[in-house]
């Protein structure tokens, strides 16, 4: 026979839908069909088995979204603290040039009542924590003295009796 080199002629086989996936071509809708409804590989209601690569991939991409949350808030976490100490910063900055342009003691009271009275800040609730602190141990050791001095006191008149 003298027509064998040919490789069948014209009677090639069509590639299947999966050649040509793998092949990276695209399907038409005839093709896609084919291969979703095909029953020759047990069709659509045929179970696979996954592997463990697939199971880690969908852990790892399922991770992400709560990993990404946890980063931030730990970075806003930081930069409020950050945040924090600059607004400080900035008001004790303020403070000391409205201090030096008003020319003295007077002048800051007012900025600082009126800074107060617009935006308290950080720096205006530690000052206001240090004044009640100091008033509360100026009155314990008020009552600390008015109680050793009724103790000498009544020790003294009753020795003396």
């Amino acid at each position: 026979g003298g027509g064998g080199g040919g490789g069948g002629g014209g009677k090639r086989r069509a590639p299947t839908s999966e050649e040509l996936i793998r092949d990276g071509k695209s399907l038409d809708f005839n093709q896609a069909t084919e291969l979703v409804f095909a029953e020759a590989q047990g069709g659509p209601n045929q179970r696979r088995e996954l592997g463990w690569d697939w199971h880690a991939w969908h852990f790892f991409t399922a991770l992400l979204p709560g990993a990404f949350v946890f980063v931030m808030c730990q970075w806003v976490d930081s930069s409020r603290e950050t945040q924090r100490l600059v607004e400080a910063a900035k008001a004790k900055g303020k403070l000391d040039e409205q201090t030096r342009r008003s020319g003295g003691v007077a002048g800051n009271a007012t900025a600082t009542t009126a800074t107060t009275a617009t935006k308290p800040n950080v720096v205006t609730r530690q000052k206001n924590r240090r004044e009640a602190y100091k008033e509360a141990a100026e009155k314990k050791a008020a009552a600390a003295a008015a109680v050793a001095a009724g103790d000498a006191g009544g020790a003294g008149g009753a020795g003396a009796g």
